[in-house]
């Protein structure tokens, strides 16, 4: 009985093998999959070249090179979204009843076209340091690497355990989706990448008094015109941050200059 167990169980296990690498081509639903994206976000989804399937704990599907936009008229498109390389790890039993069902998303080069993560950052901490901070990268947020694992509830995606990298920061917290309305709320904690680990335009304005500090960052609005806020209150109020001494010296002096351009003062 025991032979028979271990004949039927291996029989079992090799037409499984069979099946996905002989007969089964995870291609054949890429018009499934991109039509299925598309009707739930309202979006198009398209990806270019062939989707890989990898059978090993866990089953990993890897998409490349896709691309989200939005319809704006007279046939035009707008890109709101590329990614060189996303990895799905899906179940293998649903996979082969052609169900996709992922449950981590793991994203490389990430692009988000509309806002820069990192100019609104500098331009936080320039509007405190009462300095003028010029735009120094086009409006798009290269993320080097973005995780996530992810539920869908009715129409809505709840997302635990993000990470994600920018040229300055690194960030992690959570965040939901709501598919029907598209509408998005992240809420993220940032923390300031060491100097040495920064490239670019921004090594040269490294802003140091961020280093240590932890940036609650919010990320809202519908996916194509989202909205991001930091909130340095938490630093202008920690005694020991040296940015609220220097803050407060300089709201003096910009006090003390109005008040002699509008009183005549007599000394």
């Amino acid at each position: 009985m025991i032979k028979n167990i271990i004949y039927v169980i291996s029989f079992l296990f090799l037409s499984i093998i069979f099946y996905l690498f002989l007969i089964f081509d995870i291609n054949n639903y890429k018009a499934e999959l991109t039509e299925y994206v598309s009707s739930k976000t309202n979006y198009n989804f398209e990806y270019d070249g062939k989707l890989t399937l990898d059978i090993l704990s866990p089953t990993v599907i890897t998409i490349p090179n896709i691309e989200i936009s939005k319809n704006i008229g007279s046939g035009k498109q707008n890109v709101i979204f590329q990614i060189a390389e996303a990895k799905l790890s899906v179940t293998l039993n649903e996979l082969i009843k052609g169900i996709i069902d992922a449950e981590e998303i793991i994203a490389r080069d990430f692009r988000y076209h509309g806002i820069n993560i990192d100019d609104i950052l500098m331009k936080t901490y320039s509007v405190i340091k009462f300095n003028r901070f010029s735009s120094l990268e086009e409006d798009v947020t290269r993320l080097k690497t973005i995780s996530a694992t992810a539920m869908i509830i009715h129409d809505k995606i709840i997302i635990k355990n993000i990470y994600m990298e920018t040229e300055l920061l690194e960030m992690k917290g959570s965040g939901t989706i709501d598919l029907s309305t598209n509408q998005t709320f992240f809420e993220l904690t940032g923390n300031l990448k060491n100097i040495d680990k920064v490239q670019g335009v921004y090594s040269n304005l490294y802003p140091e008094d961020l280093s240590g500090e932890e940036l609650p960052i919010n990320i809202t609005g519908k996916l194509d015109k989202l909205s991001v806020s930091i909130n340095l209150n938490k630093i202008l109020t920690n005694k020991l941050n040296p940015l609220k001494n220097d803050v407060i010296d300089k709201l003096k002096d910009k006090i003390a200059d109005e008040l002699k351009e509008r009183i005549n003062l007599p000394f």
